[in-house]
């Protein structure tokens, strides 16, 4: 590619920038026009920023009926400026840059509560209209990679332009070049380009996608594109595809990208951080705890009684306080083998946590009518253990103090 040639660049993800930021960094001197149908520009974190997490109050006015598209988000707004406002009268030591992304943080374990209340083609609707600006609200870029981009952005470089509007067609010119159309607001307009890149986000609605696989999922009912937000499919709380029914299709589990529009529902979770890497891992996590659990309850020939009590792995939330300290032990070491890399050392906490269940045979941590069980016991246990591990409510790094693991190597935000 010559460097003095026109380049459009179509998206205003991150991966938009990543290549607008490539381009210039091998010397590119032509002009290179972001195209973004929002106009969302990223934030750039502070060079000493690391993730944080912060306590906000409920945002009651969410919680009202839903009335209307534009009185939701008259409401929106409004508890979003007295929460930006909040956190920056009590934490002044929070950059003003990362205010949002910390209200937006805090707001998760809030928004199911707000979801549930608007209707299901609504919901579609704002996720389709604001997602890239909630996107933009949920996580900045590193200055690595903005630092270059907002320079060439300014008057007196002008290499870069961000440019707001929707591609219509992109046609071959008489000259040789690509022709784009874009329609804005009020006006349309077209320019031609030597180079067209697409950073156009993947397609989120699974009753559209191309991919084979996926196709002959959902065709056979094996999958089932997520009804409320249409994004992603349909799963359990485990990550088991539902069919139609919401009754689990098979022993097929997601991890990240197709469980978008359940973390949204289930989670609160918006934005790249309902399927980023931390998403993925506690999603691979608490699939294969689940699958192993189920191997394992069908080998003791357990598994109809597990069908039978579908809560047990809940019966420990208030278990006796003379109990409480050794399924508390048995929890601990249950987390530490599960962030183990070690097989050796795996394999020297599996030893000291199956002595310490068989130690409680007696814990009346089950209903009357399921036998106390080492292998439920230890499915109980394994449940909790993993629950510690996705607790999303702390920072990585946060999580790795309160589990003592701080040697561990989690993923971060």
């Amino acid at each position: 590619l010559p460097r003095d040639a026109s380049v459009v660049i179509v998206g205003s993800v991150l991966s938009a920038y990543d290549t607008a930021g490539l381009l210039l960094r091998h010397g590119h001197t032509g002009p290179v026009r972001l195209v973004s149908r929002s106009g969302t520009l990223f934030r750039t974190y502070p060079g000493a920023h690391e993730h944080g997490v912060v306590r906000l109050p409920r945002p009651d006015i969410l919680m009202e009926p839903y009335r209307g598209r534009e009185e939701f988000l008259a409401r929106v707004r409004t508890a979003w400026r007295e929460a930006c406002s909040s956190v920056r009268e009590r934490h002044p030591e929070i950059d003003s840059v990362v205010v949002s992304e910390r209200v937006a943080k805090a707001w998760e374990p809030y928004l199911p509560e707000a979801i549930d209340l608007i209707p299901s083609e609504e919901l579609r609707c704002l996720l389709d209209e604001f997602s890239t600006g909630i996107a933009a609200l949920r996580v900045g870029a590193v200055e690595y990679t903005m630092e270059i981009i907002e320079r060439a952005m300014r008057p007196e470089d002008g290499r870069v332009e961000l440019v707001v509007g929707r591609v219509q067609e992109i046609t071959p010119a008489p000259s040789g070049r690509l022709t784009v159309s874009l329609a804005a607001q009020h006006e349309r307009h077209s320019f031609e380009a030597d180079l067209v890149v697409s950073n156009f986000g993947r397609e989120p609605d699974y009753a559209k996608v191309g991919h084979p696989l996926w196709r002959s999922l959902v065709r056979s009912g094996v999958a089932t594109p997520h009804a409320r937000t249409g994004r992603g499919v349909e799963v359990d709380e485990c990550g088991t595809l539902l069919d139609s029914h919401a009754r689990p299709a098979g022993p097929i589990s997601a991890v990240g990208v197709p469980r978008e529009g359940d973390e949204i529902v289930r989670h609160g979770r918006t934005g790249a951080f309902a399927f980023n890497l931390a998403a993925i891992k506690n999603h691979s996590v608490a699939v294969a705890a689940h699958v192993v659990e189920q191997l394992e309850l069908r080998r003791d020939g357990l598994h109809q009684l597990a069908a039978r009590h579908p809560h047990y792995r809940s019966y420990v939330s208030n278990p006796e306080e003379a109990v409480r300290g050794a399924l508390e032990e048995s929890v601990e070491l249950e987390v530490r083998r599960l962030a183990s890399r070690e097989r050796h050392r795996r394999e020297v906490l599996e030893s000291r946590l199956h002595a310490r269940i068989r130690s409680m045979g007696g814990l009346p941590v089950l209903p009357t009518g399921v036998p106390r069980d080492e292998r439920l016991l230890r499915a109980v246990v394994n449940r909790v253990a993993v629950e510690r591990l996705n607790n999303v409510s702390v920072t990585p790094r946060q999580l790795r103090r309160q589990l003592g693991l701080e040697h561990a190597e989690l993923p971060e935000e």
